[in-house]
């Protein structure tokens, strides 16, 4: 499964603090949220709850019955669960090493937007804004867990 949530990106230590935030034993979607936002000043139950779902596709929390907890055994490559568990990820990190130069947001969304789903579309009439952030924050992240590299000329491969 991918997840569609892209948070805006943080640091891998962040990572690690919001993860060990979060319970061993399931516990219900508002006491997750209320432990990451108390543990990494998270402003907002909506941005916990996004947090929380990325870091589902990472690997690092699971979900029983609608409660969540730490997966005590979370991957070993981020890289690769980034790439697998992040819808859009491989699409965007594939466009910009295929690329025999640098490409800016714009240039990568407008080579990706065919990866949205038809119901993304539908449902709302700014789909296009929504999408091209989560394209930016999915380059932001492809740096991060350094599949990507970005200079003034815009991502590139490593």
């Amino acid at each position: 499964m991918k997840y569609k949530v892209v948070p805006p990106v943080r640091d891998r230590s962040f990572i690690e603090t919001a993860t060990k935030s979060l319970p061993v034993v399931p516990a219900s979607e508002a006491d997750c949220c209320g432990r990451l936002q108390a543990d990494t000043l998270i402003e907002s139950r909506d941005v916990a709850k996004q947090w929380i779902t990325f870091l589902q596709a990472l690997g690092y929390v699971a979900e029983a019955d609608g409660k969540y907890y730490q997966d005590r055994s979370p991957p070993a490559e981020l890289k690769t669960a980034f790439l697998d568990g992040v819808y859009g990820a491989q699409t965007v990190v594939e466009t910009v090493a295929d690329s025999d130069r640098s490409l800016r947001e714009g240039e990568v969304y407008e080579a990706v937007k065919a990866i949205v789903p038809q119901y993304e579309r539908s449902r709302r009439t700014d789909w296009e804004t929504v999408w091209e952030t989560r394209i930016v924050r999915l380059l932001d992240w492809g740096v991060e867990f350094e599949l990507l590299v970005s200079s003034e000329a815009g991502y590139s491969s490593p």
